[in-house]
Protein backbone atom coordinates (compact mmCIF):
# COMPACT_ATOMS: atom_id res chain seq x y z
CA UNK A 1 0.00 0.00 0.00
CA UNK A 2 1.44 3.45 -0.88
CA UNK A 3 2.29 5.83 1.96
CA UNK A 4 0.54 8.80 0.29
CA UNK A 5 -3.25 9.06 0.06
CA UNK A 6 -4.95 11.99 -1.68
CA UNK A 7 -8.50 13.06 -0.82
CA UNK A 8 -10.01 15.24 -3.54
CA UNK A 9 -13.10 17.39 -4.00
CA UNK A 10 -13.85 20.11 -6.57
CA UNK A 11 -11.19 22.77 -5.99
CA UNK A 12 -9.88 21.13 -2.80
CA UNK A 13 -7.47 18.31 -1.97
CA UNK A 14 -5.59 16.93 1.02
CA UNK A 15 -2.65 14.52 0.74
CA UNK A 16 -1.92 12.30 3.76
CA UNK A 17 1.39 10.61 4.55
CA UNK A 18 0.79 7.34 6.37
CA UNK A 19 4.50 7.02 7.21
CA UNK A 20 4.39 10.28 9.22
CA UNK A 21 1.42 9.93 11.53
CA UNK A 22 -1.16 10.22 8.76
CA UNK A 23 -0.45 13.95 8.58
CA UNK A 24 -1.42 16.23 5.72
CA UNK A 25 1.67 17.04 3.66
CA UNK A 26 -0.36 19.10 1.17
CA UNK A 27 -3.58 21.12 1.28
CA UNK A 28 -4.47 22.57 -2.08
CA UNK A 29 -7.24 25.14 -2.55
CA UNK A 30 -7.78 25.75 -6.26
CA UNK A 31 -4.23 24.48 -6.89
CA UNK A 32 -2.79 26.87 -4.28
CA UNK A 33 -0.78 25.22 -1.50
CA UNK A 34 -1.56 26.58 1.97
CA UNK A 35 0.75 24.30 4.01
CA UNK A 36 4.51 24.56 4.18
CA UNK A 37 7.67 23.09 5.67
CA UNK A 38 9.88 25.00 8.06
CA UNK A 39 12.52 22.27 7.72
CA UNK A 40 12.86 18.56 7.04
CA UNK A 41 12.16 17.87 10.74
CA UNK A 42 8.72 16.20 11.15
CA UNK A 43 7.78 18.70 13.87
CA UNK A 44 8.08 21.56 11.39
CA UNK A 45 6.03 20.66 8.35
CA UNK A 46 2.55 19.96 7.07
CA UNK A 47 -0.38 19.47 9.43
CA UNK A 48 0.01 16.71 11.96
CA UNK A 49 -1.89 15.25 14.92
CA UNK A 50 -0.58 15.69 18.45
CA UNK A 51 -1.35 12.96 21.01
CA UNK A 52 -1.48 11.79 23.74
CA UNK A 53 -0.19 15.20 24.80
CA UNK A 54 0.37 18.58 23.14
CA UNK A 55 3.14 21.11 23.58
CA UNK A 56 5.71 20.76 26.33
CA UNK A 57 5.42 18.55 29.39
CA UNK A 58 6.81 20.05 32.58
CA UNK A 59 10.18 18.46 33.40
CA UNK A 60 9.48 15.91 30.62
CA UNK A 61 7.69 13.88 33.26
CA UNK A 62 4.11 12.62 33.49
CA UNK A 63 2.67 12.30 36.97
CA UNK A 64 -0.45 10.18 37.25
CA UNK A 65 -2.02 7.92 39.87
CA UNK A 66 0.86 8.31 42.29
CA UNK A 67 3.45 7.28 39.69
CA UNK A 68 6.00 9.27 37.69
CA UNK A 69 6.77 8.45 34.08
CA UNK A 70 9.72 10.11 32.28
CA UNK A 71 9.06 11.04 28.64
CA UNK A 72 12.15 11.07 26.42
CA UNK A 73 13.00 14.35 24.66
CA UNK A 74 11.91 14.38 21.03
CA UNK A 75 12.95 17.90 19.98
CA UNK A 76 15.91 19.58 21.63
CA UNK A 77 15.47 19.34 25.38
CA UNK A 78 11.70 18.81 25.22
CA UNK A 79 9.29 15.89 25.03
CA UNK A 80 7.19 17.77 22.49
CA UNK A 81 3.77 17.21 20.85
CA UNK A 82 3.21 13.56 21.74
CA UNK A 83 4.29 10.26 20.23
CA UNK A 84 2.23 9.88 17.04
CA UNK A 85 3.26 12.73 14.72
CA UNK A 86 5.97 10.73 12.95
CA UNK A 87 4.75 7.21 13.73
CA UNK A 88 3.52 4.84 11.00
CA UNK A 89 -0.25 4.89 10.53
CA UNK A 90 -2.66 2.37 9.07
CA UNK A 91 -5.35 3.35 6.59
CA UNK A 92 -8.64 1.94 7.87
CA UNK A 93 -10.94 3.30 5.16
CA UNK A 94 -10.97 5.64 2.18
CA UNK A 95 -14.10 6.63 0.25
CA UNK A 96 -14.29 8.98 -2.74
CA UNK A 97 -17.29 10.45 -4.55
CA UNK A 98 -17.81 13.25 -7.06
CA UNK A 99 -18.49 15.63 -4.15
CA UNK A 100 -15.53 14.77 -1.97
CA UNK A 101 -13.64 12.13 -0.04
CA UNK A 102 -13.19 10.71 3.46
CA UNK A 103 -10.38 8.70 5.05
CA UNK A 104 -9.70 7.25 8.48
CA UNK A 105 -6.29 6.28 9.82
CA UNK A 106 -5.15 4.78 13.12
CA UNK A 107 -1.81 5.19 14.90
CA UNK A 108 -0.51 3.41 17.99
CA UNK A 109 0.83 5.48 20.88
CA UNK A 110 4.17 3.68 20.83
CA UNK A 111 6.61 2.42 23.47
CA UNK A 112 7.39 5.85 24.95
CA UNK A 113 3.85 6.16 26.34
CA UNK A 114 3.28 4.12 29.51
CA UNK A 115 -0.12 2.70 28.42
CA UNK A 116 -1.45 0.94 25.35
CA UNK A 117 -3.71 3.12 23.24
CA UNK A 118 -4.43 4.44 19.78
CA UNK A 119 -5.29 7.64 17.94
CA UNK A 120 -7.85 7.52 15.14
CA UNK A 121 -7.83 10.39 12.64
CA UNK A 122 -10.70 11.06 10.25
CA UNK A 123 -10.56 13.53 7.37
CA UNK A 124 -13.56 14.66 5.31
CA UNK A 125 -12.90 16.88 2.30
CA UNK A 126 -15.46 18.76 0.20
CA UNK A 127 -15.43 21.80 -2.07
CA UNK A 128 -15.90 24.23 0.83
CA UNK A 129 -13.46 22.89 3.38
CA UNK A 130 -12.25 20.08 5.58
CA UNK A 131 -13.58 18.33 8.68
CA UNK A 132 -11.13 16.58 11.01
CA UNK A 133 -11.87 14.27 13.93
CA UNK A 134 -9.25 12.98 16.38
CA UNK A 135 -10.22 10.18 18.76
CA UNK A 136 -7.86 9.05 21.52
CA UNK A 137 -8.66 5.66 23.09
CA UNK A 138 -7.08 3.36 25.63
CA UNK A 139 -6.56 -0.33 24.96
CA UNK A 140 -6.49 -1.16 28.65
CA UNK A 141 -5.89 1.12 31.63
CA UNK A 142 -7.07 4.71 31.97
CA UNK A 143 -4.61 7.55 31.35
CA UNK A 144 -4.63 11.35 31.00
CA UNK A 145 -4.72 12.79 27.51
CA UNK A 146 -4.75 15.92 25.37
CA UNK A 147 -4.96 15.92 21.56
CA UNK A 148 -4.65 18.60 18.90
CA UNK A 149 -3.64 19.59 15.37
CA UNK A 150 -0.47 21.44 14.38
CA UNK A 151 -0.80 23.02 10.92
CA UNK A 152 2.09 24.97 9.37
CA UNK A 153 0.27 27.55 7.28
CA UNK A 154 2.27 29.61 4.82
CA UNK A 155 2.39 33.25 5.83
CA UNK A 156 2.23 34.35 2.18
CA UNK A 157 0.66 32.64 -0.81
CA UNK A 158 2.84 33.45 -3.78
CA UNK A 159 3.57 37.18 -3.92
CA UNK A 160 0.33 38.08 -2.12
CA UNK A 161 0.08 39.96 1.19
CA UNK A 162 0.89 38.31 4.49
CA UNK A 163 -1.78 36.35 6.28
CA UNK A 164 -3.68 37.72 9.25
CA UNK A 165 -4.92 35.52 12.07
CA UNK A 166 -7.59 36.17 14.67
CA UNK A 167 -9.08 34.72 17.85
CA UNK A 168 -12.33 36.26 19.15
CA UNK A 169 -12.05 37.58 22.73
CA UNK A 170 -9.06 35.41 23.68
CA UNK A 171 -7.71 34.88 27.17
CA UNK A 172 -3.97 34.33 27.24
CA UNK A 173 -2.67 31.51 29.44
CA UNK A 174 0.12 33.46 31.08
CA UNK A 175 3.42 31.61 31.18
CA UNK A 176 6.58 31.94 33.18
CA UNK A 177 10.15 30.95 32.37
CA UNK A 178 10.53 27.48 30.93
CA UNK A 179 7.02 27.61 29.42
CA UNK A 180 5.42 26.98 32.82
CA UNK A 181 1.86 28.29 33.06
CA UNK A 182 1.18 30.65 35.95
CA UNK A 183 -2.49 29.66 36.25
CA UNK A 184 -3.75 33.08 35.19
CA UNK A 185 -5.91 33.73 32.11
CA UNK A 186 -5.75 37.35 30.99
CA UNK A 187 -7.18 39.43 28.11
CA UNK A 188 -4.56 40.27 25.49
CA UNK A 189 -4.07 42.57 22.52
CA UNK A 190 -3.23 40.20 19.66
CA UNK A 191 -1.48 42.99 17.76
CA UNK A 192 0.93 43.67 20.63
CA UNK A 193 3.59 41.06 19.83
CA UNK A 194 4.30 37.67 18.31
CA UNK A 195 3.22 34.58 20.21
CA UNK A 196 4.13 31.03 21.12
CA UNK A 197 1.29 30.75 23.62
CA UNK A 198 -1.92 29.01 24.62
CA UNK A 199 -5.27 30.79 24.57
CA UNK A 200 -8.69 30.01 26.02
CA UNK A 201 -11.36 31.06 23.50
CA UNK A 202 -14.90 30.72 24.77
CA UNK A 203 -16.30 31.01 21.22
CA UNK A 204 -14.20 28.00 20.15
CA UNK A 205 -13.18 29.56 16.85
CA UNK A 206 -10.21 31.06 15.04
CA UNK A 207 -9.38 32.28 11.54
CA UNK A 208 -6.51 32.90 9.17
CA UNK A 209 -6.93 35.10 6.11
CA UNK A 210 -4.73 35.81 3.12
CA UNK A 211 -6.28 39.13 2.02
CA UNK A 212 -7.81 39.06 -1.42
CA UNK A 213 -7.14 35.35 -1.83
CA UNK A 214 -8.77 33.08 0.73
CA UNK A 215 -9.77 32.68 4.35
CA UNK A 216 -10.02 29.63 6.62
CA UNK A 217 -12.49 29.81 9.51
CA UNK A 218 -11.81 27.19 12.16
CA UNK A 219 -14.38 26.00 14.66
CA UNK A 220 -13.60 23.50 17.39
CA UNK A 221 -15.32 21.24 19.87
CA UNK A 222 -12.96 22.62 22.54
CA UNK A 223 -11.93 26.15 23.60
CA UNK A 224 -8.13 25.78 23.58
CA UNK A 225 -5.79 27.06 20.88
CA UNK A 226 -2.05 27.55 20.63
CA UNK A 227 -0.67 30.15 18.23
CA UNK A 228 2.95 30.14 17.06
CA UNK A 229 3.76 33.07 14.77
CA UNK A 230 7.36 33.87 15.66
CA UNK A 231 8.75 32.78 12.27
CA UNK A 232 8.70 35.00 9.17
CA UNK A 233 7.28 32.39 6.79
CA UNK A 234 4.68 30.45 8.80
CA UNK A 235 1.73 30.79 11.13
CA UNK A 236 0.61 27.84 13.26
CA UNK A 237 -2.93 27.93 14.69
CA UNK A 238 -3.40 24.78 16.73
CA UNK A 239 -6.81 23.65 18.06
CA UNK A 240 -6.46 21.46 21.15
CA UNK A 241 -8.59 19.75 23.78
CA UNK A 242 -6.51 21.27 26.57
CA UNK A 243 -3.48 23.43 27.35
CA UNK A 244 0.22 22.49 27.32
CA UNK A 245 1.11 20.26 30.28
CA UNK A 246 -2.60 19.47 30.43
CA UNK A 247 -1.84 15.79 31.11
CA UNK A 248 -0.22 16.76 34.42
CA UNK A 249 -2.24 19.39 36.21
CA UNK A 250 -5.49 21.31 36.22
CA UNK A 251 -3.93 24.70 36.76
CA UNK A 252 -6.03 26.29 33.96
CA UNK A 253 -8.24 23.37 32.83
CA UNK A 254 -9.31 20.01 34.28
CA UNK A 255 -7.19 16.99 33.39
CA UNK A 256 -9.07 14.75 30.96
CA UNK A 257 -8.90 11.01 31.64
CA UNK A 258 -9.20 8.56 28.75
CA UNK A 259 -10.80 5.35 30.04
CA UNK A 260 -12.38 2.22 28.54
CA UNK A 261 -15.56 3.37 26.83
CA UNK A 262 -14.57 7.00 27.46
CA UNK A 263 -12.47 8.25 24.52
CA UNK A 264 -11.28 11.82 24.03
CA UNK A 265 -12.53 13.38 20.79
CA UNK A 266 -11.61 16.64 19.04
CA UNK A 267 -13.80 17.78 16.14
CA UNK A 268 -12.77 20.66 13.89
CA UNK A 269 -14.34 22.35 10.89
CA UNK A 270 -11.96 24.20 8.56
CA UNK A 271 -14.27 26.28 6.36
CA UNK A 272 -12.69 27.87 3.26
CA UNK A 273 -13.87 31.12 1.70
CA UNK A 274 -12.26 32.11 -1.59
CA UNK A 275 -11.49 35.63 -2.70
Amino acid sequence: MPDLVTLAAPGMSITLDLALGGRATSWLVDDCEVLGSGSSVPLEKGMYPMAPWVGRVRDNTLRHGGGTYPLPPSHGEWALHGTVLAAPSQLLSCISTDEGAEATTVTGLGPDWPWAGRLTSTWRVNADGVTTVLTLETEGEAFPGVVGWHPWFKRCLGDGPAARWHLPDPLLAERLEGFRLSGRLTPVDLSSRVFDDAFFVEGRSASIEWPGHLRIDLTSSHPWFVVFDELPDFICIEPQTGPPNGINDGIVAPVTIVAPGQPLELVNEWQVTRG
